[in-house]
């Protein structure tokens, strides 16, 4: 894996930690809507992409398109991608 996705792995572990200690539902159900390294480099395991990364939270391992995160266009969603985006700023 290279450098840049160890980095944006472990920082997207952090985000989810950081979740967790707020509300450990909201942080599985973002760990759960991390879509799925989809193979766009005809390997489905990640090898050779340059934008995959392994995000492990709760005991679980993903490999994820660089934290891609699937919400939906209705207002409850806003408000989860609101706590995202204020968890990330946090970070900072």
């Amino acid at each position: 894996m290279s450098l840049r996705g160890n980095y944006v792995g472990d920082f997207n572990n952090k985000i989810l930690n950081k979740l967790a200690e707020t509300d450990s539902g909201f942080a599985d159900e973002i760990f759960l809507r991390a879509k799925d390294c989809t193979g766009c480099n005809g390997k489905s395991n990640g090898q050779g992409c340059m934008n995959n990364n392994i995000i492990e939270y709760n005991g679980k391992k993903k490999i994820n398109c660089a934290l891609i995160v699937q919400f939906k266009m209705i207002p409850p969603d806003f408000d989860d991608v609101k706590k995202v985006i204020n968890t990330i700023v946090a970070l900072q």
